[in-house]
C-alpha cells in the first residue's frame, strides 16, 4: 500500500481489519466508526494505491498509549 503524501508519524487503518477482528470472536466492533471511537483517530479521506480510501488515521504514539494501556483503567 502506497499513500501519496506520506506522514510517518501516523499509521492508517483500512477497513480489512474489521475481518481479522471478526476471525477473533472481536464482536463489540462492528464498524471502522466504533474502532475509531475506542483508539480516538480519525476517518478521513485519503488517497492510498491512486484511489480515495476512508481509513483510521491515528498518530503513532496515541497507538501505542492505545496498547500499552493498563487492562485495569
Amino acid at each position: 500500500m502506497r499513500r501519496k503524501n506520506t506522514n510517518s508519524s501516523e499509521i492508517l487503518i483500512t477497513i480489512d481489519i474489521l475481518k481479522e477482528l471478526r476471525d477473533a470472536d472481536i464482536s463489540f466492533i462492528q464498524t471502522l466508526t466504533d474502532l475509531a471511537r475506542l483508539l480516538g483517530g480519525d476517518i478521513k479521506p485519503t488517497k492510498v494505491d491512486l484511489k480515495t480510501t476512508r481509513p483510521i488515521t491515528i498518530s503513532i504514539a496515541k497507538f501505542i498509549d492505545f496498547i500499552d494501556k493498563d487492562p485495569s483503567e
